[in-house]
This record gives structure tokens, sequence and C-alpha cells, in this order.
């Protein structure tokens, strides 16, 4: 688990930071040997917690231009922004825990896949959103499903290992496409579009998804059974959705209390 040409890679805001110590404690404790290096991207490295991230846990921080804040702006960016040697990115949300020990041999064989297939841009590590019903094997006897025509969740910023230069052609093919149908709007506005109508995930974004890479696949861990702790059961077995509406979940107030790690808790209208 040593290789250096594949990232996990953290974006976030401000009013969000306070989760990221508590991901990356989670991170080291269920995965140590794990030594993919880890990039932050962030328009304000010298904050506090960013500075934390550095100097305890050994995090890389890329720096954002101020303009390219905006969320789907700041993505393109920080893939942009690795070194050339990185091939391959899982990125994580800030407020989706792991919460169990990753599945080593599962892991090494998406990269695999990765390094033996080029018609696969991405595998998504857990099955929430999972593989329909009518999605096939990638490989008899494998449980990586392919994504079909049917699966409205091609595309979802959760937990996904991406081939690098495709993600990259996902999130500029979608700044242009809305640019192109939305009008010319400054970077706050897309924020606000990008967050509130997630065009990233719905349908949208998934014709530009297909569209922007029209023959490659997309692959996914399906779930096991239908029992609520069978989303652990896959390569990456993270607690999704820490903060909803702007609270913090009861669960990860409790990882916080278990793992000694301090927060101060956002009051006011900072996590709007």
């Amino acid at each position: 688990m040593d290789r250096q040409d594949v990232c996990i890679l953290l974006n976030s805001t401000p009013k969000y930071f306070y989760l990221l110590p508590l991901q990356l404690t989670m991170l080291r404790r269920y995965i140590p040997t794990l030594q993919w290096p880890v990039y932050f991207a962030t328009e304000v490295p010298n904050h506090p917690i960013a500075k934390q991230l550095e100097t305890e846990f050994s995090v890389k921080i890329l720096t954002l231009p101020k303009e390219k804040e905006g969320f789907l702006e700041s993505r393109q960016v920080a893939i942009s922004m690795l070194p050339s040697d990185i091939l391959y990115v899982l990125p994580l949300q800030e407020d989706f825990l792991l919460d169990r020990t990753p599945n080593k041999k599962d892991l090494l064989d998406a990269l695999f896949i990765l390094d033996t297939d080029r018609s696969v841009s991405s595998l998504r590590l857990m099955p929430c959103p999972g593989p329909h019903e009518t999605d096939v094997e990638y490989v008899k006897g494998k449980p990586w499903k392919v994504l079909g025509e049917k699966n409205i969740y091609v595309f979802t910023y959760q937990a996904t290992m991406w081939r690098r230069m495709d993600l990259s052609a996902y999130f500029q093919a979608l700044l242009y496409a809305i640019q192109k149908d939305f009008g010319n709007r400054e970077s706050q506005e897309l924020k606000y579009l990008a967050l509130t109508n997630n065009v990233g995930e719905n349908k949208y974004g998934q014709e530009v998804l297909k569209a922007c890479l029209p023959n490659t696949l997309h692959l996914c861990w399906p779930r096991a059974h239908t029992s609520p702790n069978a989303v652990y059961l896959c390569p990456w077995p993270y607690r999704p959705t820490a903060v909803t509406r702007g609270q913090l979940e009861p669960f990860a107030e409790e990882l916080f209390r278990r793992e000694g790690v301090k927060f101060e808790r956002p009051t006011g209208n900072m996590m709007g």
C-alpha cells in the first residue's frame, strides 16, 4: 500500500475544516499501512487546521487561487495541481468518515484494474449508491459491476477511485457546459448552482459525463445483502454524511469523543 502514483484528495471550505482532523485520525487508525500521499486543497493554507493537517498527519497542502474556491472549480484546479506522477485519485468529502478497516486486497484489485484496463475510468469503492439490478459483472466471479445506462449515478462524489485524467476531463466538461447553458456566472454563482442543484451528480451532470467519456466503463462494488451494516462489506467502509442540514450527526459527535479529537461546535449560520 505504498504506491506513490495514487493519492487521496481532500477539498473543503473553512466552515467544515473542523471535521478534517477526525477524518485523518480515522484514516490513520484504520489503515495505518496506507502510504498514499494525502493532498488537501484550500484557498487558506495558513488556517490553523490546515497547518495541523500538515504537521500532525503529513498532509500536503495545495494552495488554490482565491478566484477558484467554488465547489466545482476548486476540485478541477486541485486535480490539475497534483504532481505529474499521480495517475489515480481517491477524492474524499470531509464529512464521510472511514469507520472500519478497508479491504486492502480489494483496493489493490481496483488499482490492478486501472493499471491493466484503460477502458475503466472509475471504481466506486462502496455500494452506496449501488449498481442497478440490470448491471452486469465486470469479470465473472468478481464482485465489481459495470454501471449501465439505467443507473442514474454513474458519477458520485462518494468514495470513488478515479483515473486522474478522466476525472479532470469530466470537471472541465461540466464547467464548460454550465457556462454555456447557464451563462457567464461568477464563482459564487457557480458554487450555489453546484451545491443547490448538485449538477455534478444529477441527470445534467450524468449526461455531460457520458458525452465527455463515451467509451469508458465505471465500476461499482455491489451491496452484499439488505441489512444496514452491509454497506461496510466493501473496499472502503465509511459512514456517510456526518453533517445534515448544518447539524453534526450524533454518530459523528460520538466519534469525536471516542477518538479524543477536540473540536469547536459551529454556531449560528457558520454551517449554512
